[in-house]
């Protein structure tokens, strides 16, 4: 059976007679092309009334009636088409000389009682290559279910030796009246039905049930099940019906692959768990260790085949920017344990503190230190102290020793200003400065010496401005003194 129109090259199309009159009058439809006389006759259908979904087949004979001197005719499809119901159709018939004939069966169903037109189509090509169309019209009566309908469906199109899978079976009845007593039962050719029965009181009409049952295949190849309902009819008769539905089952094949990713912002490393085998996976737990790192432990219900799923593991306590991860995934199928494993290295920078920019400026008796603590790793840090180390030549101030600057953020900074004491601020030329802070719980703690210029003290034995030497200037005072004393001693004698 097909549902689908073929297509075919057509280079000349010839008459076609449509005559339309009852299948009881046996009149055959011919068409006639340039020497080709081919003929429909004998249409039947078996079952005569067919019930909704039930397969019936429409059977034809096409005759050949040109003579000797006339064209053999190839015929390529025969097609049955009803609206809204599909097409169905048989090709590849072979060749009809003539006088000669050939039956032809098209399998078909519908879907709703009533009755049902079907348009017939017949196209072949003659010889030389002319093309042969015969249409011929067929109809059926289609009859409501005598019996209710069983459908099975596999909840995976294969199976795998050895994987639990769903089979459901649902029972419609399409009677006029209900049934009672029902009793189901599912059965395996190479493959085992757990809890294989399935009972019910009463199924009215126009209702439906659908029962799930768990399926393991246990042999590969072509494997099917078979649902036998038993059940008791409004007249009180026992009546039974079967079905059977097929599947593939193929050999177990597992194979599980883990991709790392680190994302530095967050501190996270995302391992995705990729299922490549042809049977899902369940309870995955994927776990990673690192001595620089603590990770915690991400949990996965289930992984389809040929699907993944994707976890993220928080990172602590980091002490190396690249640490090297150990990681696992441990997981069941067809119910054993299983593990992969595979190793990794996270690009992961922890929290740290630099202390950039200082600027010192001297304030009467001390200098002031101000500058910016920045956090140049990855993970937040708390408890930053910026503060002033004593040595022989420098002492925290008693006002603004340390600065508490708190938490800071990852990429991020904050301000702090701290007060220095120099006991020789004309020879210093660095102060030193601790910074403290938290990672994780851990306490790190940083040092540097910030630049210090002194300031130049001036020369006692030289004025600037470019004044009068004072020396020379005593000089010559004494000796004008001197001068004027001599010239009142001569003037009085």
């Amino acid at each position: 059976m097909h549902d689908s129109r073929p297509s075919s090259g057509v280079t000349t199309v010839v008459t076609v007679l449509f005559l339309c009159t009852t299948l009881a009058l046996g009149v055959p439809f011919a068409a006639d092309a340039q020497g080709s006389f081919v003929s429909v006759t004998n249409v039947s259908h078996t079952p005569e009334t067919p019930t909704v979904g039930e397969t019936f087949e429409i059977e034809l004979t096409i005759q050949n009636l040109g003579g000797s001197g006339d064209q053999g005719v190839t015929i390529n499809e025969v097609y049955a088409q009803t609206p809204g119901q599909g097409t169905y159709y048989a090709d590849d018939l072979g060749t009809l000389p003539p006088g000669g004939s050939m039956t032809v069966t098209v399998p078909a169903s519908i879907d709703e009682p009533g009755t049902h037109s079907f348009d017939l189509k017949i196209n072949g090509v003659d010889s030389r290559g002319d093309v042969v169309t015969i249409r011929h019209p067929v109809t059926v009566r289609v009859l409501d279910a005598e019996s209710p309908q069983i459908e099975i469906d596999f909840e995976r199109e294969e199976g795998v030796v050895g994987v639990e899978s769903q089979a459901n079976v649902t029972i419609a009845n399409g009677l006029p009246d209900a049934i009672r007593n029902l009793r189901l039962e599912l059965h395996g050719d190479g493959i085992e039905v757990d809890s294989a029965t399935r009972v019910n009181s009463e199924l009215p009409s126009a209702r439906e049930q659908t029962h799930s049952f768990t399926v393991t295949p246990t042999e590969t190849g072509i494997r099917s099940v078979t649902a036998e309902l038993r059940y008791t009819d409004s007249t009180g008769q026992s009546k039974t019906i079967k079905t059977s539905e097929s599947r593939q089952v193929e050999e177990l094949r597992r194979q599980l692959q883990l991709d790392v990713r680190t994302i530095e912002s967050d501190s996270v490393v995302e391992v995705s768990a990729i299922n490549l085998g042809n049977a899902p996976i369940e309870d995955v737990a994927v776990r990673a260790d690192s001595d620089a790192a603590t990770l915690s432990t991400g949990l996965i219900d289930r992984i389809p085949a040929q699907r993944s799923r994707t976890v993220r593991l928080n990172v602590t306590d980091i002490t190396a920017p690249r640490p090297e991860l150990d990681l696992s995934a441990a997981y069941d199928i067809a119910g054993d344990r299983f593990e992969e494993r595979t190793t990794a290295t996270a690009v992961l920078v922890p929290g740290r503190v630099e202390l950039t920019g200082i600027e010192v400026t001297p304030r009467g008796g001390s200098v002031q230190l101000s500058g910016t603590a920045s956090n140049v790793g990855a993970t937040s840090v708390s408890a930053v102290t910026v503060r002033v180390l004593s040595d022989e030549d420098v002492a925290p101030a008693s006002s603004g020793q340390e600065y508490f600057v708190g938490e800071i953020d990852s990429s991020d900074f904050a301000s702090f200003t701290v007060n220095a004491r120099l006991a020789d601020p004309g020879n210093r030329t660095t102060i030193p400065l601790s910074v403290t802070y938290l990672v994780d719980g851990q306490q790190r703690q940083t040092t540097l010496n910030a630049s210090y210029e002194p300031i130049p003290t001036p020369d006692p034995s030289q004025t600037g401005g470019g004044g009068l030497p004072i020396i020379p200037i005593v000089v010559v005072l004494v000796l004008v003194g001197a001068g004027a004393f001599v010239w009142r001693r001569r003037r009085a004698d």
